[in-house]
């Protein structure tokens, strides 16, 4: 059975890369400069495996595994409504895009510029922290509202009083602000959804002012920030995987364990013993996104994702990424 397999996994690999290879397709769009974004489902707010493919005209290759299977693809650019394809192994391979013009929604990017703003006023929307549990692929990953809670507190208030930036400003009842667990729950669904590289190509400018209406304590913020020119909120949201003390340990004797069979059901000339190196990495560390919003018109102007690999869960680890974020928007 054995000798089977090995010769017929070849022939195989053989037959599934002969009917998979690549259809290049060529991409036009009116007007010029869309954005295409090829994605595996039928609505690209809602789908999975989402590809930026740049700006048309331009060119992108895609292999189809059988008949059946699909890829869509989009175009949208600011003032105009978004247009989506669905593609096929048989489909033609010139793709043209029409998109409609949205009356009363212009082409214009608002401006921004970091260098040009007097006061950025800080709200932040918390840190969830994810605990990573058990060895190698036995594992599951947890969220703790607990440990989010604590965390979230101790890094914003050391990150408030750390700040190197004249121009920072904490909201002075931020804390207050955190417990409205529905305005912090609608602010972080929407602005969670958005994606940086589609930031500038909306159709409608991305705004938050239908998350806003169960605060009016927000909206009196933003009335007050009005009145200070080239002043900005920063919405503040993080995300950190914490792996236990047991999964550290754990893989690093599984690990080693694990990789010593595999030696050596190869030197017997064997390979049914699966090693998988990836599943024992560590893979602890933290996110931070700053949603920057423009109080006259509530727009989400600009996002910011940084990726650290500090565990801030872990109480010595906090201070170090409080140093590298203290300077914002100067962060390393």
């Amino acid at each position: 059975m054995k000798r089977i397999l090995i010769v017929t996994l070849p022939l195989l690999c053989v037959i599934l890369l002969t009917n998979c290879k690549p259809t290049q397709f060529t991409v036009n769009s009116v007007p010029e400069s869309t954005l295409i974004i090829s994605h595996g489902g039928a609505n690209i707010d809602n789908s999975y495996l989402s590809t930026i493919r740049g700006e048309a005209p331009n060119q992108f290759k895609n292999a189809f595994f059988g008949k059946k299977d699909t890829l869509y693809v989009t175009a949208e650019k600011r003032g105009y409504e978004k247009q989506t394809v669905k593609l096929t192994k048989t489909s033609a391979p010139n793709i043209s895009f029409n998109l409609k013009k949205i009356e009363g929604v212009s082409e214009e990017l608002t401006y921004y510029d970091d260098s040009t703003v007097n006061k950025f006023l800080i709200i932040p929307i918390g840190i969830e922290i994810t605990i990573h549990s058990g060895i190698g692929n036995l594992d599951k990953y947890t969220f703790s509202p607990e440990r989010s809670d604590i965390v979230s507190k101790d890094f914003f208030k050391a990150l408030e009083s750390e700040s190197k930036n004249n121009r920072i400003e904490f909201y002075k009842d931020w804390k207050n602000i955190n417990e409205n667990n529905l305005l912090i729950t609608e602010l972080k669904d929407y602005l969670l959804k958005l994606n940086i590289a589609r930031l500038p190509y909306y159709g409608y400018p991305p705004k938050i002012e239908d998350c806003i209406t169960s605060s009016p304590q927000l909206k009196e913020i933003i009335e007050q920030l009005k009145e200070e020119p080239n002043s900005y909120l920063v919405f503040i949201w993080g995300k950190c995987i914490s792996e236990t003390t047991g999964r550290i340990i754990g893989n690093v004797a599984v690990s080693g364990a694990s990789a010593a069979m595999y030696g050596a059901s190869m030197a017997a000339g064997k390979s049914t013993y699966l090693y998988n190196p990836a599943a024992f990495m560590m893979d602890s560390g933290t996110r931070l996104a700053y949603f920057i919003v423009d109080p006259d018109n509530l727009e989400v102007v600009k996002i910011k994702s940084f990726t650290y690999g500090y565990d801030i869960n872990k109480e010595k680890q906090l201070p170090k990424l409080i140093e590298k974020t203290s300077n914002y928007p100067d962060i390393e």
